[in-house]
């Protein structure tokens, strides 16, 4: 079977494109060395023996796959604009490492359910962060802009939670919407071309 070069050519783009997209976007480390936790640790000592080995032990079970961090944010009045000078440092950091949002948005109204915990009734914001790997966070967290920068998320939260997560469902994997987009690209670039040739 005689198979040009050129109806290959779109297919090939995109799978090559693809295949970049992946280096970057999926974590290729495997999970955290001894060393790697031994570092982190001695630079982030915990006064809290308790939450010094909790967080050990989070560190300890790392699988080297992505994670999501659910996060609920009450800001003080124009903490607005001290979240925007914390952001400035942490959005190439985040995008750098293929980390990005995947929700975010102002609350609506007041906790709809709230039990077992005091004070967290109002909020003025949730997201979600989507996160390469563990040692990913560790890289940003280590660095020091971070340490330089993290007094402007204190000067602009009142309170905030943020919860590691490991997704078992998650439609907003950028893997699936990027390769439907090349999918796409590719076969309207084959249509064209079969459209010029027979013009």
């Amino acid at each position: 079977m005689n198979i040009k070069l050129g109806n290959l050519l779109p297919w090939a783009v995109a799978g090559l494109a693809y295949g970049l997209f992946l280096l970057w976007y999926m974590p290729w480390g495997g999970p955290l060395s001894e060393q790697e936790i031994e570092a982190f640790m001695a630079s982030r000592p915990l006064e809290n023996d308790a939450g010094a080995a909790e967080l050990r032990a989070f560190l300890e079970r790392d699988e080297g796959h992505p994670f999501v961090m659910v996060n609920l944010m009450e800001l003080k009045p124009g903490g607005e604009a001290h979240l925007a000078r914390y952001m400035d440092y942490m959005w190439p950091a985040l995008l750098w490492r293929a980390c990005h949002p995947i929700f975010s948005g102002d609350t609506s109204m007041r906790a709809m359910e709230l039990w077992g915990i005091e004070g967290a009734e109002y909020w003025s914001a949730a997201a979600l962060m989507r996160y390469r790997s563990l040692r990913d966070l560790l890289q940003i967290a280590g660095n020091n802009a971070f340490s330089d920068s993290h007094e402007f998320k204190f000067l602009a939260m009142r309170k905030t939670i943020a919860v590691p997560s490991a997704p078992q469902f998650n439609l907003a994997d950028l893997r699936i919407f990027v390769g439907l987009m090349l999918l796409l690209a590719a076969m309207f670039w084959r249509l064209a071309s079969l459209r010029v040739r027979h013009a």
